[in-house]
């Protein structure tokens, strides 16, 4: 059977990595791969354990290591229980996400001659990535056409540089995957009058503060309106949702125009949730999904500050679920308001541009369908020089890994 290992830091989340991947896995067993899970954290239990169902989920720390920052006879260990594990053999394909899987991933793919795709699902920089043999690698892979971020300019954030190849693959997403009710349920119900403002996501987000106060800001201009604001998700940081809930629920008690409703954690998100909802603002899955249900969506832009300035409305200012296309950027205030006035034409119309964007670009077949189509142009793993690492250079980064660690933790302490 086909052998295909996705090296990722973790599965145990609900984000969109953890997602993406359930996904991938999915896609990849119905096309009749053994797929292997490799991690470098996990728990017992998890949201997505039923989902992964029977897919094989490897623990291996190192995955969020630097690989010159762990002994050789450990790293070949590594490999070799990677390999082992797998039942990995000649014509394998691998998948990594993150820069420091990236490392093992090709390790991983010169020693069982395969495939290696690195598929960044994170914006970390290359040129903050401090050892060999990380910085020939991705330079290497980028310039044979084995380097995709999951967003259009993603590699030219990644690497720095204007003048990188626009190699991405959008994060598939299938509407299937949407219940018709979230879990636990919303209980939320909808005021004739009320105009419905929400997003999803973790609390602690940089986005949702700066958006809970900039919504508030916009109700208050526009008093002859009643908004609701819908905070979706919880906090993984013990107290944050308690505090947050509080302070913002005080604030809007003084203001009659404006209800502020958090949902807590959402197990499983559903279309319900969507439904009642005039205007989605978030980026990432989220507004996926939001496009995905047909609703009027607003795309935060990563690259602002405090995330305050948005791209614009999701498949007519921007194909991109976060960043702007252009360098064009708006204030939430800008386009919350284009959204409050907009008649049922032009509402429609923005609403049918997200939906085709999600069906031309989003889809998760689609999607899949593209990556397993990049695995046709890839080269078989064979520059064992862009994996080698001489015995005093590792030397030199494992003390100095050492000796940085040990000063941290002493300030850590002293703090």
């Amino acid at each position: 059977m086909k052998k295909y290992l996705i090296l990722t830091p973790n599965v145990c989340g609900m984000g969109g990595a953890e997602l993406y991947t359930l996904r991938r896995c999915t896609h990849l067993k119905k096309e009749g791969f053994d797929v292997h899970v490799m991690v470098a954290y996990h728990k017992d239990y998890f949201p997505l354990k039923e989902e992964f169902g029977n897919t094989p989920i490897h623990l291996f720390p190192e995955i969020n290591m630097y690989v010159a920052g762990v002994p050789n006879t450990r790293a070949i260990n590594v490999v070799d229980e990677m390999i082992k594990i797998a039942d990995c053999h000649e014509g394998a394909l691998i998948e990594s996400h993150t820069l420091f899987a990236a490392e093992w991933g090709e390790l991983l793919a010169y020693y069982c001659k395969g495939k290696h795709l690195i598929y960044a699902l994170t914006e970390h920089k290359v040129s903050g990535y401090r050892f060999e043999p990380g910085r020939s690698i991705f330079g290497y892979k980028c310039k044979r056409g084995e380097f995709f971020g999951c967003f259009s300019s993603a590699l030219s954030r990644i690497f720095d540089r204007n003048d990188i190849p626009d190699n991405y693959v959008n994060v598939g997403f299938d509407d299937s995957e949407l219940v018709e009710k979230s879990s636990p349920a919303l209980h939320i119900k909808k005021g004739l009058d009320e105009y419905v403002i929400t997003t999803v996501g973790r609390l602690e987000k940089v986005y949702v503060e700066p958006f809970i106060n900039n919504t508030i800001a916009f109700a208050k201009k526009h008093a002859e309106r009643n908004f609701m604001l819908v905070i979706g998700g919880g906090s993984q940081l013990e107290g944050y949702e308690e505090r947050i809930r509080k302070e913002y629920q005080q604030k809007a008690e003084s203001i009659p125009n404006i209800r502020i409703v958090f949902t807590g954690y959402i197990e499983k998100l559903g279309k319900d949730l969507f439904d009642f909802t005039n205007v989605f603002v978030g980026l990432g899955t989220a507004t996926i999904n939001s496009i995905s249900q047909g609703c009027l969506t607003i795309n935060v832009d990563p690259s602002s500050k405090n995330m305050e300035r948005v791209s614009g409305f999701f498949g007519t200012d921007t194909k991109n679920f976060a960043y702007s296309d252009n360098g064009v950027t708006y204030s939430l205030e800008e386009k919350l308001e284009e959204a409050l006035f907009a008649d049922a034409d032009k509402s429609n119309k923005m609403k049918e541009a997200g939906l085709k964007t999600y069906n031309d670009c989003f889809k998760s077949e689609v999607c899949m369908q593209r990556l397993d189509n990049i695995f046709n142009t890839i080269k078989v793993a064979d520059n064992g020089n862009i994996i080698r690492i001489p015995f005093y250079y590792r030397l030199y980064v494992i003390i100095g890994l050492k000796i940085y660690y040990t000063i941290s933790n002493m300030f850590h302490y002293k703090c």
